[in-house]
């Protein structure tokens, strides 16, 4: 790490250009563009992410502890506030909680206190009540908030989750895809349903041709 200066979102905000390409991950700061050309993935998956919190991005391709490593060579501060809880105390600060209107979660590797959000949120407090103390990111994904409900969320935010403890969550569009793809592979798995499959074609086009002989012959007896 060359510096432990501490910055703030909207600093990391200016960074955008491929000179000078800032993104956050897990509350540390990191100058990219010496990387762009060397990132696996491509230089445009970074370049998107210029000036961003990229912590979600970089959950969701899980990537190993020495990309991890490299990537703590190339920080350069922290972002101002940025702290960490591990799920345990997450769900320790739910339990012990005198107020039966707590509310702690983990949506998206961040840990929110929502407890002022409760009787606010669309949906109904008891979904959010249902998973205080757990990691709801499964379930928020599975719903495709919009951005505005991600912007919202930000004045809840409390601290990021212990890396740890995160795990990676699949959007609702990407299961759409994942069922896709499994239907189309299960129709190909058993021979034996290829084959019902063409037997019923063949009697379909039989049926189709008799009909058209049946007509061909009626025709002829009305001359």
């Amino acid at each position: 790490m060359t510096s432990t200066k501490v910055y703030t979102a909207d600093e990391v905000a200016k960074h955008t250009t491929v000179a000078d390409g800032w993104i956050i991950i897990d509350g540390d700061v990191l100058n990219v563009s010496s990387f762009l050309d060397d990132h696996p993935g491509g230089r445009d998956v970074l370049t998107a992410l210029l000036g961003t919190d990229a912590s979600q991005a970089f959950a969701d391709v899980n990537h190993s502890k020495s990309a991890r490593r490299l990537f703590s060579s190339l920080q350069v501060g922290k972002i101002a506030g940025s702290r960490q809880m591990r799920l345990a105390d997450v769900k320790a600060k739910q339990a012990t909680a005198t107020d039966k209107n707590s509310c702690w979660v983990v949506i998206a590797n961040k840990v929110y206190d929502l407890s002022p959000f409760l009787d606010m949120h669309p949906g109904g407090r008891d979904v959010l009540l249902c998973n205080a103390g757990t990691d709801a990111s499964q379930a928020f994904a599975d719903v495709n908030h919009s951005k505005s409900a991600h912007r919202m969320m930000e004045k809840y935010y409390v601290a990021d989750l212990h890396p740890e403890d995160r795990v990676v969550v699949r959007n609702a569009q990407s299961k759409s895809n994942d069922k896709s793809l499994n239907e189309k592979e299960s129709k190909h798995d058993n021979p034996q349903d290829a084959v019902n499959q063409f037997i019923m074609a063949q009697m379909k086009m039989g049926a189709i041709v008799l009909g058209m002989v049946a007509l061909m012959i009626y025709a002829l007896m009305q001359l």
